[in-house]
């Protein structure tokens, strides 16, 4: 197999011979065969898009307000309505780091039709995220979805706080925003179940600590009226313990 000139004996030339290599090797390793590249979804510019065939379409999927996205163990996640279908559902799509739809979960809205904006998204634990949304500012409802079961929880209320193990969602549920008196009182609850009844505010908070067995309810004084801290804690073994503690309204100075 001595050469002359770049050219064998036999008449093949290392040119040739390297023309062959490559085409064996790309019919081995399936060279020039591509399959359809899966859908991403890609925030852009306040809006939410599907992007197809490798960017050569877009579709958009929700505008500013009706859409939220969260990360979490490498995931992302997007929840949307989908306002051309009737009803509007909700969509939660589980999108890969760079994009690309993995999974998806449609929730009929039964019972909180009123939603009409999504505040924010959260994710929780697993393959868990929470949709928080808005109706008026003395209502809305919060949704936990798994995406892997399709379980779903509503809770109608505001100012929702989750745990750190993402147990326990604590939140408010306050009297209609028309037609109540100034001083109907809100509710804590936390999951389902009714704690105590809290002065209504505009600016109240709710904080779990790092243990996730304590809950403090800021709700701070408004107009001349006094607010008032309820620290509610969970022991092991034993019943919840609610403790209050007025917050005196500053006095106008002299």
């Amino acid at each position: 197999m001595n050469h002359q000139g770049g050219t064998f004996r036999d008449g093949w030339s290392i040119r040739s011979i390297a023309a062959l290599g490559i085409v064996m090797l790309c019919g081995f390793q399936g060279c020039g065969r591509s399959g359809p590249v899966p859908p991403r979804a890609l925030e852009e510019g306040g809006t939410l898009w599907r992007i197809e065939d490798g960017g050569g379409s877009r579709t958009e999927l929700a505008g500013d307000g009706f859409y939220g996205g969260a990360r979490g163990a490498g995931a992302i996640y997007y929840a949307f309505f989908e306002i051309e279908t009737d009803g509007a559902p909700l969509r939660v799509l589980q999108c890969s780091a760079d994009g690309t739809i993995v999974a998806s979960r449609l929730l009929v809205r039964d019972g909180w039709e009123a939603a009409n904006a999504i505040l924010r998204v959260t994710w929780l634990r697993g393959n868990r995220v929470f949709v928080d949304t808005h109706v008026n500012p003395s209502l809305g409802f919060g949704v936990e979805i798994d995406l892997d079961s399709g379980a779903s929880n509503v809770y109608a209320g505001t100012t929702f706080a989750w745990d750190t193990d993402a147990r326990r969602v604590a939140f408010l549920c306050e009297p209609p925003h028309f037609g109540s008196p100034p001083d109907a009182p809100s509710k804590l609850l936390v999951g389902h179940e009714e704690i105590c009844d809290v002065p209504r505010r505009l600016r109240s908070e709710l904080f779990w600590n790092a243990r996730g067995d304590a809950l403090t309810a800021f709700i701070p004084p408004e107009d001349g009226r006094p607010g008032e801290l309820v620290l509610v804690t969970f022991p092991d073994n034993a019943p919840r313990r609610v403790e209050r503690f007025d917050l005196q309204a500053a006095k106008e100075p002299p």
